[in-house]
């Protein structure tokens, strides 16, 4: 632009394969004539102002993939005239409209079967006029800005395939020039600034293949100015703004890959006039709005594939003004707000294929505007907070394929409102919190197949800003925090498909699951299972000769494996060195015609001493086993009957042994899944399969971080994948989860073992369904109520009996939930007709290693105590066992058991 004390003539023309038309203006009289075409296949978007003598004039022209619009304007003697046309290969109808004297007038026309819309503003008498346009299926917005004492001239103009924005200011006493262009395949945001006389102007835009989003603000004496515009991997967004004296007026459009709406505004002396239309291929109704005398004026229009709603709210008398559009997978919305004397007004808008979210935030003396929205077709949420001396409010709504509801709140006095949607191809829940007087403000979204969650903050009395955006086809997780003056802002996202994690522990290795589930309200966790291959070491000790006795050394130690040892000495100690590097210890059992107490003391490799533990000798606590690799183990025979040497000795050492697989996989008891335990079978005796249970809320979950066990000795260590799809096994409402897991194993087994498989199955369903399931002493009427809903029981200690048909079954886990259990007591028969019992126990963490190993024919279940003694509520019950169709098969190597799941393994 150039500017002379009389007049000023400009013209801009960008082109293409598919040009556009040309707009000319000439103007007398201390008057500014501009031309502006915009053109090509994927062509951006250009924006020119003129002004003279206390008036503006402004024209915008905002194209897509087959049209281009163009607007002209003309001024003359504090008048203000404006015009706006959008067209193409399917052109639109063009409106005009003139007024003269101090009067403000505007027109939107948006059409066209994937075009976008062009607004316009032109405002006069010490006025602002601003104007944003965005366009194309790729292309970049541009923003300008220009402030001065009376005339602001300013151009831009981005293009390129995928090009980046440009954003502009000048500011001086006379006449500003300036023009800024960034552009590349992955470009950088340009953003530029300029103030004069206590007031500012800013603009930001940001893009390319993996963007991020930004953050500005600004602050002023009495106005704050802001804009924000986030993009991803096409399209970016276009927002500006300017101040004056006192007066604010804004205009956001923002589109993708099929184009958005437009959305002007207009303002003279303390009045708002707004207009705001969106269209598409499946296009919104338009709302408008006037207010005057200091008032303020909002409208949202969300459109889409399957759009979302929009919440607006209004407040008047120096307060605030919001507005909230969120869209899909086509057009965007466009939100615009304004507000006169002193007042602060914003707008923030994000699109693309794969989308960013932004947040933005400004804080003035006096009052708060923010705007927030985010589009796409695995678009990302944003969260956005604002507090101030006065008033707050805040809007958010995050979208996609299948997008999810927009939620607003407005709080006066010194108040927080807060809130959060989060959504995606299959999106989650959405988390809100307001706190008034202090106060804290939190956000978390987790959502999309691929996108990353913005969660922005902010608090006045002077102040804390904060933003956080991550985004990107493959995003990563921001967590940001501001504190001032006693109060507490935080946001956490983490989400993506391939998401990368802060790592603070250098030394850790980890283990990252991505659990992507739909799941039925009778799913209540998800449970995590280690599994470790058991052997009997006993053999493999012996014939290393790793085993002495003490103080006689017994000369025939085989007969520790079964014949059994007489000894001579009242309390024998008898030492096992394990070789190499160790073994994780599981059981430890001395079998004997007369012994009633054992000591065993554990060393580490790590040389730390665990012990003595004192027991039965077929009976120790093997939970306060090392959880370590064991090199030394001693055991003292330290008690018999009649005080008489040990008679019938025979030694059983349970072990992780070399070779070891450590492997994670994925079951939910309480609707049925399967999952799969090895039990290996040693020479003369099995084996049992311990299993270690993580419970995770399925709520909470978006990454977890496990170091797996491996034994230390083993020799060469690979990293496999597996990636395993686990369906529902009995419920009758389906649910499925795929587990990605990333498991570290040994290369080299020593030994070929039989391995016994049993399929662990929630086995409530099966035995309702079988009428095997009663209560006493009244029968309740509706088993399946133990299943899922949860029975409220008259009597204050209620039984349960179970008789398990065919064969009985092996019991792995009993819980049963209750609103107000506080104890069970548990009794088993097994088939045999040996009684295992009582056990008692909390409800949902009964001691399965006192469970009978053998198959158990009835189970007796009574409710012995709850709160404040009465009656059992909300009780349901779960039974995990090892259902019949139980196999064996001959294993060698460094082998994974997971025959009832879909999917491979290491």
């Amino acid at each position: 632009e150039g500017v002379t004390e009389g007049t000023v003539a400009e013209t801009v023309a960008t082109e293409g394969t598919q040009p556009t038309s040309a707009a000319t203006e000439g103007v007398t009289e201390g008057t500014v004539a501009k031309t502006v075409a915009t053109e090509g296949t994927q062509a951006t978007s250009a924006a020119t102002e003129g002004v003279t003598e206390g008036t503006v004039a402004k024209t915008v022209a905002t194209e897509g993939t087959q049209a281009t619009s163009a607007a002209t304007e003309g001024v003359t003697e504090g008048t203000v005239a404006k015009t706006v046309a959008t067209e193409g290969t399917q052109p639109t109808s063009a409106a005009t409209e003139g007024v003269t004297e101090g009067t403000v007038t505007k027109t939107v026309a948006t059409e066209g079967t994937q075009a976008t819309s062009a607004a316009t503003e032109g405002v006069t008498e010490g006025t602002v006029a601003k104007t944003v346009a965005t366009e194309g299926t790729q292309p970049t917005s541009a923003a300008t800005e220009g402030l001065t004492e009376g005339t602001v001239a300013k151009t831009v103009a981005t293009e390129g395939t995928q090009p980046t924005s440009a954003a502009t200011e000048g500011v001086t006493e006379g006449t500003v020039a300036k023009t800024v262009a960034t552009e590349g395949t992955q470009p950088t945001s340009a953003a530029t600034e300029g103030v004069t006389e206590g007031t500012v102007a800013e603009t930001v835009a940001t893009e390319g293949t993996q963007p991020t989003s930004p953050a500005t603000e600004g602050v002023t004496e009495g106005t704050v100015a802001k804009t924000v515009a986030t993009e991803g991997t096409q399209p970016t967004s276009a927002a500006t703004e300017g101040v004056t004296e006192g007066t604010v007026a804004e205009t956001v459009a923002t589109e993708g890959t099929q184009p958005t709406s437009a959305a002007t505004e207009g303002v003279t002396e303390g009045t708002v006039a707004k207009t705001v239309a969106t269209e598409g291929t499946q296009p919104t109704s338009p709302a408008t709005e006037g207010v005057t005398e200091g008032t303020v004026a909002k409208t949202v229009a969300t459109e889409g594939t399957q759009p979302t709603s929009a919440a607006t709210e209004e407040m008047t008398e120096g307060t605030v003004a919001k507005t909230i559009a969120t869209e899909g997978t086509q057009p965007t919305s466009a939100a615009t707000e304004e507000v006169t004397e002193g007042t602060v007004a914003e707008t923030v808008a994000t699109e693309g294929t794969q989308p960013t979210s932004p947040a933005t935030e400004g804080v003035t003396e006096g009052t708060a505007a923010k705007t927030v929205a985010t589009e796409g077709t695995q678009p990302t949420s944003a969260a956005t907070e604002e507090v101030t001396e006065g008033t707050v409010a805040k809007t958010i709504a995050t979208e996609g394929t299948q997008p999810t509801s927009a939620a607003t709140e407005g709080v006066t006095e010194g108040t927080v409102a807060k809130t959060v949607a989060t959504e995606g191809t299959q999106p989650t829940s959405a988390a809100t919190e307001g706190v008034t007087e202090g106060t804290v403000a939190k956000t978390v979204a987790t959502e999309g197949t691929q996108p990353t969650s913005a969660a922005t903050e902010e608090v006045t009395e002077g102040t804390v800003a904060k933003t956080v955006a991550a985004e990107g086809t493959q995003p990563t997780s921001a967590a940001t925090e501001g504190v001032t003056e006693g109060t507490v802002a935080k946001t956490v996202a983490t989400e993506g498909t391939q998401p990368t994690s802060a790592a603070t522990a250098p030394e850790s290795r980890e283990e990252t699951i991505s659990l992507s589930s739909s799941s039925t309200p009778q799913m209540q966790e998800t449970t995590m299972k280690k599994f470790c291959e058991h052997m009997e070491y006993i053999e493999t000790l012996i014939a290393n000769n790793a085993v002495t006795t003490s103080p006689e050394d017994i000369s025939n130690k085989n007969d520790l494996i079964s014949r059994g040892v007489d000894f001579v000495d009242k309390n024998p100690r008898i030492i096992v060195h394990i070789p190499k590097d160790g073994a994780i210890i599981r059981d430890v059992k001395i079998p004997s015609t007369n012994l009633n107490e054992v000591t065993v003391i554990f060393t580490t490799i790590l040389g730390v001493v665990v012990g003595p533990i004192r027991g039965s000798p077929t009976a120790l606590a093997a939970h306060e086993f090392p959880t370590e690799s064991v090199a030394q183990i001693i055991i003292d025979l330290t008690s018999t009957m009649h005080n008489s040497p040990p008679k019938g000795v025979t030694l059983s050492i349970v072990a992780c042994a070399p070779g070891t697989t450590t492997v994670m996989t994925e079951g939910t008891t309480s609707i049925g899944r399967e999952s799969t335990e090895t039990i290996p079978i040693g020479a003369t005796m099995p084996g049992e399969t311990e299993t270690t249970i993580i419970s995770i809320s399925a709520e909470s979950v978006s990454t977890i971080g496990y170091v797996p066990e491996t034994s230390a000795a083993s020799e060469t260590i690979a990293t496999s994948t597996a990636k395993i799809t686990i369906p529902a096994a009995t419920s009758s409402e389906s649910s499925e989860e795929t587990v990605s897991l990333s498991s570290t194993s040994t290369s080299k087994m020593q030994e070929t073992t039989m391995k016994k498989f049993c399929e662990h199955m929630e086995y409530i369903e099966t035995l309702i369904g079988s009428n095997a399931v009663t209560t006493s002493p009244e029968d309740i009427s509706n088993k399946n109520d133990l299943i899922s809903r949860g029975v409220d029981f008259v009597d204050k200690n209620p039984r349960i009996i179970i008789n398990i048909p065919k064969d009985g079954a092996i019991i792995r886990d009993i819980k049963v939930p209750s609103a107000n259990l506080n104890e069970v007591t548990v009794i088993f028969t097994t088939i045999l007709g040996v009684v295992v019992g009582p056990i008692l126990g909390s409800p949902t963490s009964l001691p399965a290693d006192e469970f009978p190993t053998e198959r158990v024919a009835k189970i007796i279940i009574d409710l012995t105590s709850t709160m404040q003694d009465s009656p059992p509520k909300g009780v349901t019950l779960s039974i995990v066992a090892c259902a019949p169709g139980t196999t064996t098969a001959m294993t060698e190597g460094n082998i994974i058991a997971l025959s009832p799941l879909s999917g491979t393994a290491p």
